[in-house]
């Protein structure tokens, strides 16, 4: 019973409508029974007030079944379950009003008026909470609405998007070959590598402890 999208709390509903439509059966049997056993001897307005109240609770419980049929079906709606509330409740006034009236004026009938201060709570109580859902339900579905901003607006006039600009596809121009640059070569690697470019090579000795020897040629004067 009940949807978990539902706002609609059972802890809350089932037991109003059990206390509820066990004192209205309550209430529905006394009435019945006191038509019949007052048909013979009360006189008729007497009995035709009862045969409406008799009517108007039966109204009432038949109301209280088709909310719970609706919430078993996940078919009711907070704005039914207020109107149907709100009916009830109004009944149930003019009963609270009355019942408090004849008992002041005859100074009788607790029993009744604590029957009818019971129900009437009950109905009390569940139009609060049904006012309270209504309210929170109506709101919740008025912030659900989104409404774009007017430069949203403009960019989605006639193309259901915001508008983009097309640019066309820059070509790239071919760059000239360039030739890779050679490091420079210093101290004895220049002389060694300078001597390779021009075909010669110098022969160099070394003694002891890598120390350079300078080999004389022939006919070379010191």
């Amino acid at each position: 019973m009940g949807s978990p999208n539902s706002p609609w709390l059972k802890r809350v509903l089932i037991p109003f409508w059990a206390i509820r439509g066990l004192f209205m059966a309550i209430l529905i049997i006394i009435f019945a029974l006191g038509i019949g056993i007052l048909a013979d001897d009360a006189p008729g307005e007497y009995i035709a007030i009862w045969a409406v109240f008799l009517g108007l609770f039966i109204f009432c419980l038949v109301l209280d079944i088709i909310t719970i049929v609706k919430f078993a079906r996940n078919h009711l709606s907070p704005r039914l379950f207020l109107i149907f509330n709100v009916i009830q409740t109004t009944f149930w006034t003019v009963v609270f009003v009355l019942e408090i009236v004849g008992a002041a004026s005859t100074r009788s009938g607790v029993g009744g008026i604590i029957l009818t201060v019971i129900v009437f709570a009950t109905y009390v109580g569940l139009l609060i909470y049904g006012s309270v859902v209504f309210h929170r339900h109506r709101k919740a579905g008025n912030r659900g609405a989104y409404q774009p901003t007017p430069d949203q607006q403009a960019d989605t006039a006639y193309t259901g998007g915001p508008a983009y600009q097309m640019y066309p596809p820059q070509q790239q121009q071919p760059q000239p070959h360039q030739q890779p640059q050679q490091m420079p070569v210093y101290g004895q690697a220049a002389n060694y590598y300078g001597g390779q470019e021009q075909g010669q090579v110098q022969p160099q000795h070394y003694g002891y402890a890598g120390q350079p020897v300078v080999t004389e040629l022939p006919g070379e004067v010191k």
